[in-house]
């Protein structure tokens, strides 16, 4: 889940400071990596913070719990990645 939502923050900060098109790459890289937000029980969220910078969250609201049935049925775990876009430096 971390690595899913560091790749997309990597693939969608490229775009920045077009905020659709970053939050579109953002998305699309989160579901080739098994986290589609239109699923029920997931949520990709992706925030622009500044000009260069993109975070974005993934939360799983149904994980099971296969050794703690006794004490929980499920648990929600959630994983965030922010990634800042450095332009090169001229020499």
């Amino acid at each position: 889940m971390q690595r899913a939502a560091d790749a997309a923050a990597l693939a969608g900060v490229v775009w920045m400071p077009n905020d659709e098109k970053a939050e579109q790459v953002a998305l699309e890289a989160a579901k080739v990596n098994g986290f589609d937000d239109a699923a029920s029980d997931i949520v990709v969220t992706v925030t622009p913070v500044g000009n260069r910078r993109l975070r974005v969250n993934i939360t799983d609201n149904s994980v099971d719990m296969y050794f703690s049935r006794i004490f929980l049925s499920a648990v929600d775990i959630q994983r965030q990645s922010l990634a800042e876009y450095v332009q090169a430096v001229p020499m």
